[in-house]
């Protein structure tokens, strides 16, 4: 596969990563609660993943890399698609996406206390720059959603996290697999979750909107997969950028959400300095994984 073919695999992962905030307000629409169309999202790409891994027939993690992978999905995938979604219920789509997106910021900060990873002034300018991007996107007092913002900014800790973690995965197994279990741990929580809050009654909008987020998620997982391949995980990284923007546009399309200048500028400042990080050099095996 040429690098072209890389770069526009990774674009199209953004895009779809993009499209999911503006989907679950669709389904926010619909009255759809947020623990129903999550268990249908994760469920839904759960079997369609674990298909592809039996036909394929591809080897299982086992021992302590299963455990760890399950740990992964069931409480920190879980937790960082779960408050990501809240928030989305509470800011728009463009300036929930952005906040999310500090998690490589989080990342070389982990880094730099946990994994003996010294910052440098380049990547600390990026910080400072970030920081400021923050304070611009979420304006005083995040402009009457700090609920919103505060649960973005715990999804950005939860992506951060759940990198970090995958830092630590065994090579060998599979990326395939690894999803598999991801996912599926995932789904059993929100299982679990959604019983304990109570299911809404699943009609065919619900599922429909669920169906979405899934093909989603997959086709992003899968072209950013192929993508890393050709172009390697620091260009990946850059390219995700599109991600934040893809949700801007869209909820000011289709959902007439719209951000003021100061957002849009703290907006510009967060991708940039995700892109000066990314950038940097001596970047741990962490940072390296920052787009997977």
């Amino acid at each position: 596969m040429g690098k072209t073919q890389g770069v526009l695999l990774v674009l199209l992962a953004a895009f779809c990563f993009g499209t999911m905030p503006v989907l679950a307000h669709g389904a926010y629409a619909e009255n759809v609660n947020v623990p129903t169309l999550l268990f249908q999202r994760f469920g839904i790409a759960s079997i369609l993943i674990w298909i592809a891994i039996l036909v394929r027939r591809e080897p299982l993690p086992k021992g302590k890399p299963l455990g760890l992978l399950v740990l992964m999905g069931s409480v920190v995938y879980f937790g960082q698609a779960f408050t990501l979604f809240e928030a989305l219920r509470f800011l728009p789509a463009g300036l929930a996406s952005i906040l999310a997106f500090l998690y490589p910021v989080i990342v070389s900060i982990a880094a730099h206390f946990f994994m003996d990873d010294r910052l440098g002034r380049q990547r600390i300018f990026a910080l400072a720059v970030a920081v400021l991007g923050m304070g611009l996107s979420i304006g005083p007092i995040g402009q009457g959603n700090g609920v919103g913002v505060f649960l973005a900014l715990l999804s950005a800790v939860g992506a951060a996290a759940y990198i970090l973690m995958g830092a630590k995965a065994p090579e060998d197994v599979s990326p395939l697999a690894t999803n598999g279990v991801v996912l599926g741990s995932a789904t059993l929580s929100f299982l679990v979750f959604g019983l304990a809050q109570g299911f809404s009654l699943t009609d065919v909008s619900e599922v429909e909107w669920a169906i979405g987020l899934s093909m989603a998620s997959l086709i992003g997982i899968a072209s950013l997969l192929k993508g890393l391949k050709a172009i390697g995980p620091v260009n990946a990284s850059i390219l995700l950028a599109l991600e934040p923007i893809t949700a801007t546009v869209l909820g000011h399309t289709l959902l007439n959400q719209v951000l003021d200048p100061l957002q849009i500028a703290g907006g510009i400042l967060i991708i940039g300095a995700v892109i000066m990080l990314v950038l940097a050099k001596g970047k741990t095996k962490a940072e390296q994984e920052v787009a997977i």
